[in-house]
């Protein structure tokens, strides 16, 4: 073998990346995830919530929307998914089901505007997490 043929073997060696180079980069990439998905997370989060936040305020649209057309607020949510009395479609498309799957919860509330709920990630009532229809800042 020549000194030619010996250099050209040396660098067909060194094109290649070292162990520590690898670890290195792995190291970075990993620590990058750790920043990353738990900010990913914290997103999903607070989009599930803007989503059960929209929700309901279709579902109170159309709560109100009933109580014009027939001077009363409705039984319950089923009322509004089905075909309505004068033939007309329902006010509602489906089955309203928060972002977490539980069904929104329908209270009537005499006279008043009903107040409508999901429980939140938790699913159970009460605490912070639990979305609804009234600002509690406010007298609905």
């Amino acid at each position: 073998m020549n000194k030619q043929e010996t250099r050209t073997a040396r660098e067909a060696l060194r094109q290649g990346f070292t162990l520590i180079e690898i670890l290195v980069v792995v190291a970075i990439i990993g620590m990058l995830g750790a920043v990353a998905v738990p900010a990913y997370m914290n997103y999903l989060a607070d989009a599930r919530i803007a989503t059960a936040r929209a929700l309901i305020g279709n579902v109170d649209i159309a709560v109100k929307t009933y109580n014009m057309k027939y001077g009363k607020y409705p039984e319950s949510l089923e009322v509004l998914t089905q075909e309505q009395a004068d033939g007309s479609d329902p006010l509602l498309e489906g089955d309203p089901v928060d972002p977490w799957g539980n069904e929104l919860v329908y209270q009537k509330n005499g006279k008043k505007r009903p107040k409508i709920i999901s429980y939140g990630p938790d699913g159970q009532e009460g605490g912070d997490d639990d979305i609804t229809n009234y600002d509690d800042k406010k007298k609905n």
